[in-house]
């Protein structure tokens, strides 16, 4: 990194390419989903 802008330019354009991409958190939000089926399924237990 050659300066505080270079490393701010770097993290704007890897941060778009992460939030781009389909699917980046649908791993994430199944775990979620799976979970909170389990908690209603339990009765919250």
């Amino acid at each position: 990194v050659r300066n505080i802008q270079d490393l701010r330019d770097r993290i704007t354009v890897d941060c778009e390419t992460t939030l781009c991409r389909p699917g980046i958190f649908e791993c994430v939000r199944e775990s979620i989903r799976r979970r909170v089926i389990a908690c209603i399924q339990e009765n919250g237990e």
